[in-house]
């Protein structure tokens, strides 16, 4: 009852990479078979356990007796390793059916959105062409443009959230890898964090690139988001963010001191 191994057969011998019963006798249960025993375990309870050191699982059904005239514990096992592996991909492949379940409901309601969102801002947009048909003063027109602005970075969010709804379907083009980076760093930068210093760069020759452009928008703008949140736990004046775009040949990654 203290875990102390008793007796043991060929099988369990075998199991444990024993040769003899005289390997098994005096040594703990826990040491060879991976089986802790704590408390009270009733009588017919289910164990499982590892092998120490092993891929093995094992199932093991307790049975209370007495041995010489003390209480002992019969451990009957049952190598279930192949079972427990196949449990594992079946609740893997349910939860990864259930994750693409809902990822096709985000796509919906994504695609439901953005068409809502977009008829809003055709409305700003057009009520902000009459403002300027109509004339307003020099007062008003740097709020005018900072509305025109965001309203337009808003329009990329919504081609984003279609884009996403479309359920892979690219639009393939090619495209100039620095505009690229300018649209995702013009996302990122409403949603930026105080303390973050941000610049730029961009090579003075058109880099080509061919792709789906809300994608690869999208790309860039998560490497910006991880860069930025890895630098959360950095005192304010390390927090620098450096952004450019270059061929294969100029990449150059240096450390921020």
């Amino acid at each position: 009852s203290n875990g102390v191994v008793i007796d043991a057969n060929h099988a369990a011998l075998k199991a444990c990479g024993l040769s003899t019963i005289s390997d098994a006798i005096g040594e703990n249960i826990s040491d060879l078979a991976g089986i802790s025993i704590t408390g009270h375990l009733e009588d017919g309870s289910i164990v499982r356990s590892k092998l120490p050191g092993k891929e093995t699982e094992l199932e093991f059904l307790l049975n209370r007796i007495y041995f010489s005239g003390l209480p002992a514990y019969v451990f009957i096992g049952r190598d279930i390793t192949e079972r427990a592996r196949i449990a594992r991909e079946r609740e893997a492949w349910r939860s990864e059916h259930a994750h693409r379940q809902r990822l096709e409901a985000i796509g919906r309601l994504a695609g439901g959105i953005a068409h809502d969102f977009n008829n809003h801002l055709h409305a700003i947009q057009g009520h902000l062409d009459l403002i300027y048909m109509e004339g307003a003063s020099e007062e008003n027109m740097p709020h005018l443009e900072k509305i025109d602005s965001i309203s337009q970075q808003a329009a990329k969010l919504t081609g984003q959230l279609l884009g996403y709804a479309r359920k892979g379907r690219r639009q393939n083009k090619t495209l100039n890898l620095n505009q690229i980076v300018r649209n995702a760093k013009e996302l990122f930068l409403p949603d930026s964090r105080a303390g973050v210093l941000i610049s730029s760069s961009f090579s003075e020759e058109t880099i080509r690139v061919f792709g789906d452009e809300t994608q690869l928008n999208q790309a860039v703008l998560n490497l910006i988001i991880n860069a930025r949140d890895a630098m959360e736990n950095l005192p304010e004046e390390q927090r620098q963010l450096f952004i450019t775009a270059g061929t294969l040949e100029c990449l150059k990654i240096t450390p921020v001191p």
